[in-house]
């Protein structure tokens, strides 16, 4: 195994569609729960604050850098 994770797909039967509410919220609390990714539910994950002026680097025209699709830890523009 590569050790990179994979973007999970779900089944018709696991998407919502409005009649499925508590097998889906059960569905993606044990998805999310897997991946560890909880915390951006429950809030325990946060929205980075924006980065001032005084920390930003001198040149406007580059990006952050992308974090991984599980992270825990998104940058602000994500």
């Amino acid at each position: 195994m590569s050790g990179i994770p994979t973007l999970t797909l779900l089944s018709e039967e696991q998407k919502f569609n409005g009649n499925n509410l508590l097998k889906w919220t059960t569905n993606m609390q044990q998805l999310l729960g897997s991946k560890g990714l909880l915390g951006y539910i429950d809030g325990q994950v946060t929205k980075p604050s924006q980065p001032t002026p005084s920390t930003m680097s001198t040149s406007s025209s580059t990006s952050p850098d992308t974090t991984p699709i599980y992270s825990t830890t998104p940058n602000p523009d994500e």
